[in-house]
């Protein structure tokens, strides 16, 4: 079993829709799993020259359009953010974009700060062992703990 979001359905080759679901309750607490969600984002930078704007607002328009979300959700299992592409048919009657958008309701918005790459990287070690049977996850889970706590630390001046 691989537990992973839409972000990495496309790389497993999802053709199987049987092999999607949506994560479980916790029997200990009687909740749903739930996920950080993060969405994308484009910015411009100050320093643009204004000449430039006519053609950076064309480039956004694309990136942010019907048409490419449309497609972005289907190739990658993105979650369009477009209401014209979330009531489409191709996007309302397509089962694994359903399924992420389920997951997505159940989702929690991952904070926007530094130190949440920090705990990815004390998380990576571990939990990798965990798969591979060299690490039990408890000890697993007090690495992480340990590690994220002290990079963490360390970013902080």
């Amino acid at each position: 079993m691989i537990i992973n979001g839409p972000l990495s359905w496309a790389e497993y080759g999802v053709p199987d829709r049987s092999l999607l679901a949506l994560l479980p309750f916790n029997s200990a607490t009687g909740l749903p799993c739930r996920p950080v969600i993060a969405a994308k984002g484009y910015s411009l930078n100050i320093n643009t020259p204004s000449s430039r704007f006519a053609l950076v607002r064309r480039v956004l328009e694309y990136l942010t359009g019907d048409e490419l979300q449309l497609e972005m959700a289907r190739k990658l299992f993105t979650i369009p953010t477009r209401r014209v592409a979330l009531e489409s048919p191709a996007f309302r009657d397509d089962p694994v974009l359903q399924l992420a958008m389920a997951q997505a309701k159940n989702s929690v918005p991952m904070p926007i700060m530094p130190q949440v790459r920090y705990i990815w990287d004390a998380m990576r070690g571990p939990y990798r062992r965990v798969f591979t049977r060299e690490l039990a996850p408890a000890d697993a889970a007090r690495q992480m703990q340990t590690a994220a706590e002290r990079l963490i630390a360390e970013s902080m001046p």
